[in-house]
This record gives structure tokens, C-alpha cells and sequence, in this order.
């Protein structure tokens, strides 16, 4: 969207909310000041990230922190049951006895 674009569209809803049009209009330009960021990767691919920074290699057992699978878990929400089963096959070989299989299941409910 243009910066009109979503201040035609905003202002409204900002205005709705209780805010003045002079705090959205600030908003909004502050927003469409700063460069754009990436977007959110999918979590089959936040998980690939993980495996393939803290797989196996060579001996060296680093292991992820525990709020870096929570994260990958969390963007796994949105995961049918089989596609999430394949998924925390993937964590769990990275976690290793870190975090149970039921951790991971109650992380993602």
C-alpha cells in the first residue's frame, strides 16, 4: 500500500480507537519513514534455519536456546498435525535431551 493509501484507511480505525488524527497521521509516517523489513520466514523455514545451525557437525553439540525453539514453535501454530509431527522430529534432533517430545507438543497447543 502508499503512504495515502493507508492513511486513507487507518485514520479511521485509529480515530475509532480513541486516538486523535494527528497521532495516527504521526504513526503512520513514522512507519512508512523507515526502510521496509524482511518478512517473517515460514516455520518450516525458521525450523531449517535452526537445524542447520545447531545440526550436528563434527562433534560440536551446541544446542539451541530454549526461547529460540520456543519462537520456531510458536511460528508452528499454524501447522496441521502431520506437517508439525515431521517438525518436532527436526527440533528434537536438535534439542536432544534438552526438551522432551511432550515438551514440544505443549509448546505448540
Amino acid at each position: 500500500h502508499s503512504q495515502s493509501e493507508a492513511e486513507a484507511q487507518l485514520i479511521p480505525r485509529y480515530v475509532a480507537d480513541g486516538c486523535s488524527e494527528k497521532e495516527a497521521l504521526a504513526t503512520i509516517r513514522s512507519a512508512y519513514s523507515r526502510p521496509p523489513r524482511d518478512p517473517l520466514p515460514s516455520p518450516r523455514d525458521q525450523v531449517e534455519q535452526l537445524v542447520n545451525r545447531y545440526g550436528r557437525r563434527d562433534g560440536d553439540r551446541t544446542r539451541p536456546m530454549v526461547d529460540e525453539i520456543r519462537e520456531a514453535v510458536k511460528a508452528c501454530a499454524t501447522l496441521d498435525p502431520l506437517a508439525w509431527a515431521e517438525t518436532r522430529q527436526q527440533l528434537r534432533a536438535i534439542a536432544g535431551d534438552t526438551l522432551r517430545v511432550q515438551d514440544l507438543n505443549q509448546m505448540y497447543q
